[in-house]
């Protein structure tokens, strides 16, 4: 991985030169954190997985923990039975979305081995791919998808 460098074109003709940390497999770049950002996060391969109040409850504390420690806004979020949609800012929005579906993951999929769901499991360790060496089982699709909202 390298670091990634890229210019951005403002109204008023003036250049931004945005700089990342590394570049990802993502092909999303968030561009600027004025703004907030449209996002969705899928459940690998359209797996009705969050359809639990228990998921969603992972998933609802995961948010509040970052919008308590003040790394994220959250404006708005709708939780659907194999995704969701969040409106929210960050400073380093691909980062706390990494953190974010790091840790979910690993509660989620936790959670399903603690109530012997070995099927979902099996899903799960059969949706990894290859290139995912130090884990087991894939709960998130790769990427988020950001939209920036300007009005």
């Amino acid at each position: 991985m390298g670091l990634l460098l890229r210019s951005h074109f403002s109204l008023d003709n003036s250049i931004n030169i945005v700089e990342y940390n590394y570049m990802t497999r993502n092909r999303y770049r968030v561009f600027e954190s004025d703004y907030p950002y449209s996002i969705t996060c899928t459940v690998i391969d359209w797996l009705d997985l969050i359809k639990h109040d228990v998921i969603k409850q992972i998933i609802i504390d995961s948010l509040r923990f970052l919008r308590d420690e003040k790394v994220i806004k959250i404006f708005a979020f709708v939780i659907m039975h194999n995704h969701l949609h969040l409106i929210l800012s960050s400073e380093n929005l691909s980062r706390n979305i990494c953190r974010f579906k790091s840790f979910t993951a690993k509660q989620i999929i936790k959670h399903y081995k603690n109530i012997g769901e070995i099927k979902v499991i099996q899903k799960l360790s059969a949706a990894n791919p290859a290139y995912h060496r130090n884990c087991e089982h894939h709960f998130w699709q790769e990427g988020y998808c950001p939209k920036q909202i300007m009005s």
